[in-house]
């Protein structure tokens, strides 16, 4: 497989509660590419997604991300794939009742960063980085959509991710919200030579930002040319 490409998919089935979702799927992306994954609801999209960080399974073809194949991956080994992952999400899954700093810094905590003065300057440092910083002692549940998502975003670039898993993640914000969250995952990407993936229904997205399109129907996944 090309080392150029951190997701490699050839030929792959999906399969999720012992059912196939998804079947010959080719699919793959390059260091620092973004691509949109498009199609209806119940299309399959999060499925693809879930597969990538090990909660579906691949039953067939060849699967790679990273340097984990999917098809021989370990429940112990998950969680060393997730960490190279952020993840976005449209309902934000965030603690609303805590801070916006705590938010941060329990996954800092959860994911082997000891030093306090190190994980306060890296919740600095992303909070900044997607315009949040005022908000720092703010609780969760005192900011708009919008901004939990920007928060959504801050959580996912923690540990400098090679790889961005963004699914539907402007589902539940207005089109202007949208906008502004897509430019900063965007410059997310440029400014870290981060790979996206981007889950979307909104097609109106895709020409604001251009990219390589792949939908989803029919059980399968196709580029669109």
């Amino acid at each position: 497989m090309d080392n150029q490409l951190i997701v490699e998919l050839r030929d792959v089935v999906i399969e999720q509660s012992g059912i196939s979702v998804l079947r010959n799927i080719n699919f793959n992306l390059a260091q620092a590419e973004s691509v949109y994954l498009i199609g209806k609801s119940g299309s399959g999209k999060s499925s693809l997604l879930k597969a990538l960080y090990g909660e579906a399974i691949v039953t067939e073809g060849q699967a790679r991300v990273f340097e984990y194949d999917l098809r021989k991956l370990k429940r112990t080994k998950v969680p060393d794939l997730r960490r190279k992952m952020g993840m976005v999400f449209q309902d934000f899954q965030l603690f609303k009742h805590w801070t916006v700093a705590n938010n941060l810094s329990f996954v800092l905590t959860a994911t082997d960063w000891r030093d306090k003065t190190l994980i306060k300057q890296r919740v600095e440092e992303v909070l900044t980085e997607v315009g949040l910083i005022k908000y720092f002692n703010q609780k969760v549940f005192q900011l708009s959509g919008g901004e939990q998502q920007r928060l959504a975003i801050a959580r996912s670039i923690l540990n400098r991710p090679a790889l961005i898993i963004a699914d539907e993640p402007t589902g539940n914000l207005d089109p202007d919200t949208s906008d502004e969250i897509l430019y900063l995952l965007n410059k997310v990407s440029r400014d870290h030579k981060t790979a996206v993936i981007f889950a979307t229904h909104d097609y109106r997205i895709i020409d604001k930002f251009p990219a390589r399109v792949f939908r989803c129907s029919e059980h399968t996944v196709a580029e669109v040319e």
